[in-house]
């Protein structure tokens, strides 16, 4: 459903907006994926649960040869397994610029060698091409319903571009799976036009009563 077209100059994002009821998309996997229920849209708090990792140097993925070769996907990889949990917060924008540190624990190496897993929904109100601003220092994939519409891979410099992404009117779960490895930390995560998209806090009032 979802067919990355293109990258395009940035661009700044618009206004919320609200409206009737959308189909509702089922959140990917099972209970276990936590990614909570759609909001109210009439009345959501724009943001994302994020869920914190903490990793070190002696991980075999996280200081890697400057030959290796950067991961194709998260699939298979455990940087978010719960052995690695530090912590859960409301993030309520990803635009953090280049010097973002969530997780300190007082490893040795701390802040740095970290993870994130963040959720949220997304409300897409017309059918058609929407573009998201995006960008990371270093590893980050974007998937919509279980999609992946976006994929930065690698040990890189922080720079952001807008992704052209076809979308079909609805509301459907958003997940953003980050990883620091080395260098400068940062993301970049948002809608061009948020009269046309919406992201909103997931639902738990139910789902796990957070």
């Amino acid at each position: 459903m979802f067919v990355l077209l293109w990258l395009l100059a940035c661009t700044p994002e618009s206004t919320l907006r609200t409206g009737d009821a959308a189909e509702v998309a089922q959140p990917p996997g099972d209970d276990e994926d936590d990614i909570g229920a759609p909001p109210n849209w009439a009345d959501c708090a724009g943001g994302y649960q994020a869920d914190y990792f903490n990793l070190t140097s002696a991980h075999p993925d996280f200081d890697p040869p400057e030959d290796a070769r950067a991961p194709d996907t998260f699939d298979g990889l455990d940087w978010w397994d719960d052995q690695h949990a530090a912590h859960t917060r409301f993030e309520p924008s990803l635009d953090q610029g280049s010097n973002w540190w969530p997780v300190d624990e007082g490893f040795a190496e701390d802040p740095a060698y970290f993870t994130a897993h963040l959720t949220a929904w997304v409300r897409v109100w017309d059918d058609g091409p929407a573009q998201f601003v995006a960008g990371a220092a270093d590893d980050m994939w974007v998937t919509l319903n279980n999609e992946t519409i976006i994929s930065l891979p690698g040990i890189k410099p922080f720079e952001s571009a807008v992704y052209e992404v076809d979308l079909s009117s609805g509301q459907f779960p958003l997940e953003i799976r980050f990883a620091h490895r080395a260098g400068e930390s940062a993301i970049r995560f948002r809608p061009v036009d948020t009269e046309q998209i919406t992201i909103c806090y997931p639902d738990f009032s139910e789902d796990t009563g957070r």
